[in-house]
């Protein structure tokens, strides 16, 4: 049976799992209201997917090694608060994201861990599940938001609003085109980085 662990101090490597972060695409930045009007518009056509699945390829950047960590599997949400993430390459594991509880299967083992009082998570977490939802409150709840590009090329720039929050992460860029994410890329304050590219499947593409 899964294992429920309430308010305890979750290993460093799965503070920021979720789900990752994105490809940085050089394009002109939107200002002023219009920069306001074109967000809503952007985040009402992701909202209007209600599923998805993708697989990605991640590349971690880390100091202490030379070369990237990379690992690649499948991704996939559904509508209003489940985001999955399943590892196949190196090693299999599973990160489920499901409200508040995230599920983590791996070695045979499976933990469940409640996140209410891991704000700083949650935090990150809203950050993937609001854009993937396009969900404009949650996303204002904790950062700073910044649009560029157009409707084909789009870059989501998120800076933490919350002190706290923005000792772990610098910011988080998100890119895409239309209504699909193709890249997520966080910047850890440390100067630790991870970049996942997504490529939605055909099954995806159908919802």
């Amino acid at each position: 049976m899964p294992h429920l662990i309430r308010n305890s101090k979750l290993p460093r490597k799965l503070r920021f799992a979720a789900a990752g972060s994105a490809l940085i695409i050089g394009l002109t930045s939107l200002t002023g209201q219009a920069a306001s009007m074109e967000l809503q518009q952007l985040l009402g056509d992701l909202a209007q997917k209600k599923q998805g699945h993708a697989t990605f390829v991640e590349s971690k950047y880390l100091a202490v090694l030379e070369q990237p960590v990379r690992s690649s599997g499948t991704l996939s949400f559904q509508w209003p608060a489940r985001v999955e993430k399943i590892t196949l390459e190196p090693k299999p594991e599973s990160l489920v994201l499901d409200d508040r509880t995230l599920t983590v299967r791996r070695d045979g083992k499976t933990l469940t861990f409640d996140l209410n009082g891991h704000q700083q998570i949650l935090s990150f977490v809203a950050a993937i599940r609001g854009v993937l939802m396009g969900d404009l409150e949650l996303l204002e709840r904790d950062y700073k938001i910044e649009l560029s590009g157009s409707e084909e090329s789009w870059v989501m720039r998120l800076t933490p609003q919350d002190q706290q929050l923005a000792e772990f992460i610098k910011e988080i860029k998100i890119g895409g085109g239309r209504r699909e994410v193709h890249s997520i890329e966080y910047l850890q304050r440390d100067g630790d980085r991870s970049v996942m590219k997504i490529e939605p499947t055909s099954e995806s593409a159908e919802k």
